[in-house]
């Protein structure tokens, strides 16, 4: 049991299945130094919980009633610092991107073993992304196809204002809205509107493909 030896972590775990999450309960309660603190089974439970006084790091299943990205999405505009791990049934790469922009530090396939997901909360923890092994090797061959294929010209970042490109290079860094805002000094609208401009001049769609383009 030395190997996950970890400092105390609250955890908070959102899922609607009360079997997978009676069995990731039984999973903490053998692994030293972890807490579960707090469950829920639903977006609200989940935006309700996500007090980062009370919770160091949560799990959220992406398939709860109300939407774990959703969740996700306003956790995080409330609680930038908020380590999230999504939990996920899926092999969508879709979801995986949506997190990814999202801010969301960790993407888990549901039935992880222990030995993950210690590796998992204790990277994200560390403020290190983690994705399970069978999504990282699609996403690194997507990201560099994207590379190739979708770098925009000199031209078309020219088109980006200073305080445009600042906020560009701050979502490549996985940053969410809120604290985007808080970086620069600006309103939370304030830094949607550049949003808005940034995909607009740069001809793309969402913010999985900004990211790609500040590669």
């Amino acid at each position: 049991m030395g190997r996950f030896m970890v400092q105390s972590i609250r955890l908070a775990i959102v899922d609607d299945h009360p079997i997978f999450l009676a069995g990731l309960r039984r999973a903490f309660e053998r692994i030293d130094g972890i807490d579960v603190v707090a469950e829920g089974e639903n977006k609200d439970a989940a935006v309700q919980l996500a007090n980062p006084e009370k919770v160091d790091l949560m799990l959220i299943d992406i398939g709860i009633p109300g939407g774990g990205l959703e969740a996700a999405g306003e956790i995080l505009e409330r609680h930038p610092s908020m380590k999230i791990i999504m939990l996920t049934g899926s092999d969508d790469d879709a979801h995986l991107e949506a997190a990814i922009a999202l801010g969301v530090q960790g993407y888990v396939l549901k039935g992880a073993g222990k030995e993950e997901l210690h590796d998992a909360i204790t990277a994200v923890l560390a403020n290190e992304p983690y994705i399970s092994s069978r999504f990282a090797a699609r996403l690194l061959f997507r990201q560099l196809r994207g590379r190739r294929l979708q770098s925009p010209s000199p031209q078309k970042l020219d088109l980006l204002s200073s305080v445009e490109q600042r906020v560009a290079d701050l979502v490549a860094e996985g940053l969410p809205n809120r604290e985007i805002a808080d970086r620069l000094g600006l309103t939370l609208s304030k830094v949607k509107g550049h949003m808005t401009q940034i995909m607009r001049k740069l001809g793309v769609r969402n913010r999985v493909e900004v990211m790609r383009q500040r590669a």
